[in-house]
Parts: structure tokens; C-alpha cells; sequence
């Protein structure tokens, strides 16, 4: 386990009907855990958006009928890279596992 790992804060806004998250330039793998108030599977949906340029994002990962909470590891992380998360339910806690 690298000792330079940090959980951070994920700060969502509302985008047209989705909750997305800033963007975050990663330096290596990481890892996400969201929690929501609602169990409501049926609207709890999450995707993961990556950008190399922070721009144009696409998905890379796509989770549906989400509980109250998840956790997602992001691998195959290209240092540099850009990624948001989107999501139908607004977090109620977001956090973001990330080399520092």
C-alpha cells in the first residue's frame, strides 16, 4: 500500500438532471466511494467520465441500480488524466482516494 495516498472530498453540482463531480487529475489508480440517502435502485445510477485534455469527457465505466453505497476502483490510470463522476442521485458523502 503506497503511504502517499489521501482521501479527498468530491464536491458535486447539479448539471442538468445528473449530480457531477469537479474534475480530478489523477496521478495513478485510485479509488471512489460514494454514499447516497436514498436506496432508490431504480434512480440510482453512476458513470465515470475521463478526459485526457479535461475536456469532451466519455465514459469509461457505467454502474446502474447503485444502493446506498459504492465503492469503485479506478485502474489503468494513465498519470494525468482527468475524471469525473456523474451520478441521477445527488451523494450524500463523496470521497476520492488519490496519490498525492
Amino acid at each position: 500500500i503506497q503511504s502517499n495516498m489521501a482521501l479527498t472530498d468530491l464536491t458535486f453540482s447539479k448539471q442538468g438532471e445528473a449530480y457531477v463531480s469537479d474534475p480530478v487529475q489523477l496521478q495513478s489508480d485510485a479509488g471512489l466511494h460514494l454514499e447516497f440517502a436514498s436506496e432508490d435502485k431504480e434512480r440510482n445510477n453512476v458513470a465515470l467520465l475521463q478526459s485526457m485534455t479535461n475536456g469532451n469527457y466519455v465514459s469509461f465505466g457505467s454502474y446502474n441500480y447503485v444502493g446506498s453505497t459504492i465503492d469503485i476502483a479506478i485502474t489503468g490510470v494513465i498519470p494525468g488524466m482527468y475524471i469525473k463522476v456523474q451520478s441521477i442521485s445527488q451523494p450524500t458523502l463523496a470521497k476520492i482516494l488519490v496519490s498525492e
